[in-house]
């Protein structure tokens, strides 16, 4: 295993905190209302600011600056969440 990826448990494990991060509805309900904006507008971009994803998870947040792999977690936590409303 190449050091930069991440196995399929972490994987899990980051698109889990990624859509609690988006499901935001016992926090501010931020995320959760630009996701909801984004799909009615049929707009396809979500821009997300990093320090409320420090702010809720520090570790992930770093985690996420470093690796792109991670960026695919968001991706899938996205259309996960989609899914879901």
């Amino acid at each position: 295993m190449a050091a930069d990826s991440v196995d399929d448990r972490e994987m899990r494990e980051a698109q889990r905190e990624y859509l609690d991060f988006l499901d935001d509805d016992q926090d501010q309900g931020v995320y959760q209302s630009k996701v909801r904006d984004m799909i009615s507008e049929n707009k396809n971009r979500l821009i997300v600011n990093i320090n409320d994803l420090r702010r809720r998870n520090d570790v992930r947040a770093t985690r996420y600056t470093h690796t792109h792999t991670l960026t695919w977690c968001t991706i899938y936590a996205m259309n996960a969440y989609r899914v879901g409303l």
